[in-house]
């Protein structure tokens, strides 16, 4: 009886090993892709991924940093096609909110992928019809896209940032944008075997331009320009002293 006792405790503690292996291999293995993809779709959307663009900056007239091109946050809603868990209804409630045909909205909610824009810039009524609605899978989040503050100061200098994919990421396309995208860009986060690397936020790219002596000169160089009746003009102003380029 002892003998029986023993050997049926011990086919009990087996079988839950067994039941304890199997639910770790679907876990770590069979589901693994999904839980990690889910993870790292949170920690972005809570700003752990996501580096922010370091400044571009002039002078002004007491030799201060002063930027010509920032980052503005905006609003947009997030949607997490692994974590919906009714196409259709959620087809069904947010068709109306975005002003979009029922089969679109459907096209952005199956697409592959961590994460898809539904909407960028919301009204306040849209915001809250989201919120009111509480899909899973749908909530808002929120961005940066590249500000030029001075409109078109030194804009020949300083460059633009364009889109760089279909996640909204931007890099810089031309002038100082551009030239310094790795120290402007910074790095973006990862997880890594459920390790969480944070983003490198981007640095900031210092010039000597300074932003008076650049709006005179770009005055000048306009009116005569319009008045030679050329296609085009150059000037660079230089500090003689240090050879800083002024503008």
């Amino acid at each position: 009886m002892k003998s029986l006792r023993s050997y049926a405790v011990f086919a009990s503690i087996t079988v839950a090993y067994i039941v304890l292996g199997l639910q770790l291999y679907d876990l770590q293995i069979a589901k693994g892709s999904f839980y990690s993809l889910r993870a790292a779709t949170q920690y972005r959307l809570a700003g752990f991924m996501e580096p922010h663009r370091g400044l571009i900056t002039v002078t002004d007239k007491n030799g201060d940093a002063f930027p010509v091109a920032g980052n503005q946050p905006y609003q947009v809603g997030i949607a997490v096609p692994r974590e919906i868990r009714d196409i259709d209804a959620a087809v069904e409630n947010l068709s109306p909110i975005l002003g979009m045909e029922a089969d679109a909205v459907r096209g952005i909610l199956t697409k592959k992928g961590s994460y898809q824009i539904l909407l960028k810039n919301p009204t306040a009524e849209q915001s809250a019809k989201i919120a009111e609605a509480d899909i899973a899978g749908i909530r808002m989040d929120e961005q940066e896209k590249r500000l030029y503050g001075h409109g078109t100061l030194a804009s020949h200098i300083i460059g633009f940032t364009a889109p760089s994919g279909d996640d909204d990421a931007v890099v810089g396309r031309y002038g100082i944008e551009k030239q310094f995208e790795t120290t402007l860009a910074g790095r973006a986060g990862s997880l890594e075997d459920g390790v969480v690397k944070d983003a490198m936020q981007g640095a900031d790219v210092a010039l000597t331009i300074d932003r008076q002596i650049q709006t005179q000169a770009e005055k000048i160089l306009k009116e005569l320009v319009q008045e030679k009746r050329a296609e085009g003009g150059t000037v660079i102003v230089q500090e003689p002293e240090t050879g800083k380029i002024l503008a």
